[in-house]
């Protein structure tokens, strides 16, 4: 009977190790879609009221060379949109960046210029939470689906 049960074990075990992917190959998976703001913090402290733009969305696209286009509205009521940029998803696949041609303003306080590298914190079918460095502070988007 016990050696049924360690056969039992050893087989639930390596069944379970086998069906475990490749963290990369599950981003590059979830990551093409299109995310929309939800939610911003600065050093663990809710930001979203202060940001000088709304709806801030991302799409991503399965090539990363130029499959990178964001949009949004600023404090004039003006569109920024750029179209086909670029974006890179790191070996490790915990983390991304993106590039940007023209400034994106966060805040009073923060404008994004050019490159973000960001840490992955949180990828699933309708999340997709980030985080980088900006002014030595930590900026995280927390995104949804749409």
């Amino acid at each position: 009977m016990k050696s049924k049960f360690l056969f039992v074990a050893i087989f639930a075990f390596l069944s379970i190790l086998g069906c475990k992917k490749d963290g990369i190959a599950a981003t590059e998976r979830l990551i093409p879609n299109t995310w929309k703001l939800n939610k911003y913090s600065v050093n663990s402290i809710d930001k979203t009221s202060s940001l000088v733009i709304r709806d801030f969305t991302e799409k991503l696209e399965d090539e990363s060379y130029w499959g990178y286009s964001y949009w949004c509205i600023d404090s004039n009521q003006d569109s920024i949109v750029e179209r086909f940029s670029t974006y890179q998803i790191y070996a490790d696949g915990d983390s991304v960046s993106f590039y940007a041609s023209y400034l994106i303003p966060l805040t009073v306080e923060d404008t994004i210029d050019g490159y973000r590298y960001c840490k992955i914190t949180l990828l699933s079918r309708k999340n997709f939470t980030y985080e980088f460095q900006l002014k030595g502070r930590l900026h995280k988007f927390e995104m949804v689906k749409i």
